[in-house]
């Protein structure tokens, strides 16, 4: 994200063909978008994604409708799924058989 694109005009086949991972995408939208980039770049991050609801996906929004940039990425990062909890399992015992009542009772 410490790039200086301040005078950059044209990212468009930057990332073909890359996919950043997920913490270096964000601090690169991030960190471009705090000195004034230039006005209606088009670039392109690959298959990258970038986490939603944070402060990349504000720069990116701002990069797109502040500055004008058209930005081609793979979206918002999928919220990871947490596994689902798992108990161990007791064996189960046997019954005991029902006690036999003895005839004529």
């Amino acid at each position: 994200g410490s790039w200086d694109v301040s005078s950059v005009t044209d990212m468009i086949s930057m990332f073909d063909g890359v996919t950043l991972s997920t913490a270096n995408y964000n601090n690169l939208l991030i960190g471009w978008v705090a000195p004034p980039p230039q006005y209606d770049v088009i670039f392109s991050a690959g298959s990258s994604t970038f986490t939603s609801g944070g402060a990349a996906e504000d720069a990116k929004r701002s990069l797109e409708s502040t500055y004008r940039w058209t930005i081609t990425d793979g979206g918002a990062a999928e919220a990871p799924t947490a596994p689902l909890p798992t108990a161990p399992i007791a064996p189960i015992a046997p019954e005991a058989p029902a006690p036999i009542a003895p005839e004529g009772v």
